[in-house]
């Protein structure tokens, strides 16, 4: 099982900002990733995600993890140390192709057979082939 990049408490301050939850402004370059990668599909956010793996991660978070806005915000504010990462470190989640949207397995880091979404749909990887995903 892989781990969420590492997010610097300055890329944690500059998303927040941008979604309105404290932080500070980015510079226009910074502003306009942001922008990008909060409105690319999933696909585009893992190509953008691959050159700008902290700022991807901390879109991703505050987008998909319920808990993103609060550990970004403990992040901003120096409580994560610079190895340590708060945010959710199961890298599985279900893709629904018809709307673009992602739901990030929230089950608590670590090994885990059952991954689950914040609405509670639970699903194991590999998803079988022989039966849908739960949409």
């Amino acid at each position: 099982m892989q781990t969420a990049p590492s997010i610097p408490a300055e890329t944690a301050n500059h998303v927040l900002w941008h979604f309105g939850h404290g932080g500070y402004q980015p510079g226009s370059f910074t502003e306009q990733l942001i922008r990008a990668i909060a409105m690319a599909d999933m696909e585009n956010k893992a190509k953008l995600a691959e050159v700008y793996p902290d700022y991807a991660a901390a879109v991703i978070a505050i987008e998909y993890d319920p808990n993103g806005v609060t550990n970004l915000q403990r992040i901003a504010r120096g409580e994560a140390v610079a190895g340590e990462n708060p945010m959710s470190q199961c890298p599985e989640a279900l893709f629904n192709p018809d709307t673009g949207d992602l739901r990030r397995c929230v089950a608590p880091p670590g090994g885990h057979d059952l991954h689950q979404t914040p609405d509670g749909t639970e699903w194991s990887v590999p998803v079988d082939s022989s039966t849908e995903a739960p949409f």
